[in-house]
């Protein structure tokens, strides 16, 4: 594809991100509780909770802001973006049975399989990981703070909405590939996404894959905001920091690991979409050099690691103590840990860059 069907493609995407954006404006109250459908009646002055029966159906599933049909949305979504990577990576585990290219040499050879290997790594960080937690999140920490719903219910359902188009764009090229004869493909960028192999691959199919990411990155930093704003301002009186539950706490700090590493995958990726589409040298070697999409990447990706586990942890230390009839052994000691953890995440990104020889202590 030339450059000017690049240009197009681009301010395309653009359009349909100021579209969004224009939409989101719209709407009025984000705290209200009204299903984004309209209507609601009995509307509560203080928490703007409404007395009103949901729709049924897929009316429900698609208008609703209650924090226990979004959870279980995310679930849904989850689960489906499992099955998509589970599919990729069973592909390449099959195809990796022999030496020669067979199981999929039908399929697009290498160039499939380097897409599937592309996708199952972002598939389950992105579309899985995060989503799940959130689900687990959305469902029930309004439930153990003693909140009727999220701080933002609307906010919480667009955040949701945003993951299925973001899913879309990153798996577009498996479904674009043969409508238009191979002119676009899947990105065969890895999940790290490297210069100058991310920056120099003329496949626009590259473009949507980092579009999607970026929404789903806007997606997760929405959430986070949700549920620091919930725990911070939405728990009941008798739920104090001393008492607050430590899922509640993992996910205050995973949330706060994400608004401080999430935004930064945005503008690495918006800096490689515009070295890919308008010239710039962000991440080329005459300008700020490959290194320096390494360092911003691992700068986010480490954090990754923590917001994905601390959640599960978190779950397994509410559980364990809750059915066993015991208190947490060092509650406040594991609390500080949590923290802790939070906090050291961004200080330790260096040991993904040895292999680069740029550390000293690499040699």
């Amino acid at each position: 594809m030339d450059l000017s069907a690049q240009l197009a493609l681009t301010v395309l995407m653009g359009l349909f991100l100021a579209a969004v954006a224009m939409a989101l404006s719209r709407i009025e109250d984000w705290r209200s509780y009204t299903p984004l459908a309209g209507g609601g009646a009995a509307v509560g002055g203080e928490t703007g909770y409404v007395s009103k029966e949901k729709p049924a159906g897929l009316t429900r599933w698609l208008t609703s802001v209650d924090h226990k049909d979004i959870g279980i949305l995310y679930g849904v979504f989850a689960v489906i973006s499992f099955g998509w990577g589970g599919l990729a990576v069973l592909l390449m585990r099959a195809e990796l049975m022999t030496p020669a290219m067979d199981v999929l040499a039908g399929l697009g050879g290498e160039n499939f399989y380097n897409g599937l290997m592309t996708s199952h790594g972002i598939t389950m960080l992105f579309l899985f990981g995060t989503p799940v937690i959130a689900a687990l999140g959305n469902y029930f920490i309004p439930l153990l703070i003693g909140a009727d719903d999220m701080a933002f219910p609307r906010i919480n359902a667009i955040a949701f909405w945003l993951l299925p188009p973001s899913a879309l764009l990153i798996w577009a090229g498996f479904f674009l590939d043969p409508m238009t004869g191979g002119a676009i493909q899947a990105s065969q960028t890895s999940w790290t996404m490297y210069p100058p192999l991310s920056a120099a691959q003329a496949n626009p199919g590259v473009d949507l894959f980092l579009l999607g990411l970026h929404l789903s990155g806007i997606s997760t930093t929405m959430g986070a905001v949700n549920f620091i704003a919930t725990i911070f301002t939405e728990r009941a009186e008798d739920v104090n920091w001393a008492n607050l539950d430590i899922f509640s706490w993992t996910m205050l700090t995973q949330s706060g690991l994400i608004l401080f590493s999430f935004p930064l995958l945005g503008s690495a990726l918006i800096m490689l979409l515009l070295d890919r589409n308008f010239g710039t040298t962000f991440f080329a070697v005459e300008g700020g050099g490959p290194l320096l999409w390494q360092h911003l990447f691992w700068f986010f990706g480490h954090p990754e690691v923590y917001i994905l586990v601390l959640p599960p942890m978190g779950v397994v230390s509410l559980i364990l103590p809750k059915f066993s009839g015991r208190k947490l052994f060092g509650f406040k000691f594991v609390v500080y840990s949590t923290l802790a953890i939070g906090v050291l995440s961004f200080g330790v990104w260096a040991h993904h860059m040895f292999a680069t020889g740029s550390i000293p202590a690499s040699g």
